[in-house]
């Protein structure tokens, strides 16, 4: 534990790097605190105490410098705290505290007024009564744990000035779903609430408040200090071969994760990036990976089995301490090999476990109707780690139920990002904003790839046909050429709206014909074969 106390004290000298995320169009335009929104309160000078100078009383205003050019003003009746004048605030240690930690259970809204050029190290640190936040657009830096553990704050919008958010800036938020960025700055962009910088992409925070599984846009090159720290409902995460740098504490204390790929292109992991992670019971590191950084996956005591790389040429000390049910280890290379790798100290759940040579993880699979040794079982993961399907519960896939026009739409959004779809009106009544496919039906929509099945319907519960699957994809295409002229299936007419798709499906691969002269047009498809056109259209496309 030495060694995560020490990660901590040094995160906070640390300047982190700052993800972002532009706010969606649906969401209300930010609107920046200017010089005249924020004013000095309006009280007496008689009615301000110092805060030296008396107790907590209630209903009083409290006032005081925290910073050389800003003063802070406290009104416990109304519960805001503003912090106005021009500049820096000054930071402060977890131990002393900004000047008003003493009345924490009073402050519900921050307003940091317009001049205040940076929001000091632990500045609102166990506020966690803290519900509203309003930052001028003139904050260009907030430091380190600023908003950690304001567990009633939901959502906080970064003015379009902000260029920095230090290390752990809103750690231990456990209801916190958004952290928003002003749409006019250019240095961040957004996915789903999780805030990344777009110049360098690296992943800096994701909500503490937000389930299930995330998968990290592909692009994004670091995954930031603490940038998962305390998501104890993050169930999954996938991490694309685009990142090169996983630093300190990234996923530590992630008690619901279950299993975690770190792929191969993975060159640098700093301390504690897996800690505490309760739930953890599978890790696989893939091919490439260096090293294994101290007290990586520290304290993760349900862990039983590792995946590790014959390119592994160091474990740092306590790597795998308190992992005392790690049981097998799969290694990529030979004895010797293995004999090679310097093992640091605290390590023994390690060097006591079954070391399998020349192995690799055994697959497991999530389904039990989808066991590793059917066809489809790759298809049916890749779609399920990015995130672009779901199980029917949470053991089971059901691979041969027929997919619906609502659910195909919806994997089609996800498979393309999950476009913003402000703006575009809704032609059919059968769709509601409830709906799960809703903004999926009316970006495919207003994407020209679907129709619906009368002007004004689009029946999201039918069955959606193997016709209708290969149109879509070749509007999503682009309607592109078709090279080959013949045409095998008997049942594929000319005349038919899905010609020309089921013609380049089949040149491209795509899919093929239920035998050798039919294409089964109107048949419906179930959702293994679904899965397996969108894996062979995502290999032509590349959107993932």
């Amino acid at each position: 534990m030495k060694r995560v106390l020490s990660l901590l004290l040094a995160a906070v000298l640390c300047l982190g790097l700052v993800p972002s995320y532009a706010a969606a169009s649906a969401e209300p335009p930010v609107t920046d605190v200017t010089e005249t929104d924020v004013t000095e309160m309006d009280v007496t000078e008689s009615a301000l105490i110092d805060v030296n100078d008396a107790p907590v009383t209630d209903g009083a205003v409290y006032t005081g410098s925290c910073g050389t050019n800003v003063r802070w003003s406290l009104d416990t009746a109304s519960g805001v705290l503003t912090v106005s004048g021009s500049g820096d605030m000054d930071g402060w240690w977890p131990d002393s505290g900004a000047p008003w930690h003493s009345y924490w259970a009073y402050i519900r809204q921050v307003v940091i007024g317009y001049g205040v050029t940076s929001i000091g190290d632990f500045a609102f640190d166990g506020c966690r009564l803290l519900s509203d936040v309003t930052i001028a657009n003139s904050v260009e830096y907030i430091g380190s744990s600023v908003f950690s553990d304001c567990r009633s704050l939901t959502t906080v919008t970064l003015p379009a000035g902000t260029t920095a958010v230090s290390i752990w800036a809103f750690n231990g938020c456990a209801n916190l779903t958004a952290v928003r960025i002003d749409a006019d700055n250019p240095s961040y962009t957004s996915r789903d609430g999780v805030m990344y910088n777009k110049a360098v992409t690296i992943l800096d925070y994701y909500p503490a408040g937000r389930t299930g599984r995330y998968v990290i846009p592909s692009g994004v090159t670091a995954i930031g200090y603490g940038a998962f720290s305390g998501c104890n409902g993050l169930t999954g995460v996938v991490i694309p071969d685009t990142v090169t740098t996983i630093y300190d504490g990234a996923f530590n204390g992630c008690s619901a994760l279950t299993a975690v790929t770190i792929p191969g292109g993975v060159t640098d992991i700093r301390e504690a990036a897996f800690s505490w992670c309760d739930g953890l019971e599978s890790v696989t590191v893939g091919e490439g990976v260096p090293y294994l950084a101290d007290e990586m996956f520290y304290g993760c005591q349900n862990l039983k089995s590792v995946a590790l790389p014959a390119s592994l040429t160091y474990v740092g000390a306590a790597a795998f301490a308190v992992c005392g049910s790690l049981g097998d280890v799969y290694y990529a290379g030979t004895g010797a090999q293995w004999s090679a790798v310097v093992i640091d100290a605290e390590n023994e759940p390690l060097t006591s476990a079954t070391v399998h040579f020349n192995a690799s993880m055994p697959a497991v699979s999530p389904f039990d109707d989808v066991p590793a040794t059917v066809s489809y079982y790759k298809y049916v993961m890749w779609a399920y780690e990015n995130g672009i399907v779901k199980g029917t519960s949470a053991t089971t896939f059901s691979p041969n139920a027929d997919c619906t026009r609502g659910q195909f739409a919806i994997m089609l959004y996800r498979l393309a990002g999950r476009p913003d779809v402000g703006g575009v009106e809704n032609p059919f009544t059968d769709v509601k904003p409830a709906d799960a496919c809703y903004r999926a039906v009316l970006w495919a929509y207003s994407a020209g790839i679907i129709k619906g099945t009368s002007a004004t319907t689009f029946s999201p519960g039918g069955s959606v046909t193997r016709g209708q699957i290969v149109t879509m994809l070749y509007r999503m295409a682009g309607r592109p050429a078709v090279t080959g002229n013949a045409n095998p299936f008997t049942d594929v007419k000319p005349s038919d709206a899905c010609y020309r798709p089921v013609l380049w499906a089949v040149e491209t691969g795509v899919t093929k014909g239920t035998s050798a002269t039919t294409f089964s047009p109107n048949r419906p498809c179930r959702r293994y074969q679904l899965v397996t056109f969108l894996y062979r259209f995502n290999e032509i496309m590349r959107y993932i």
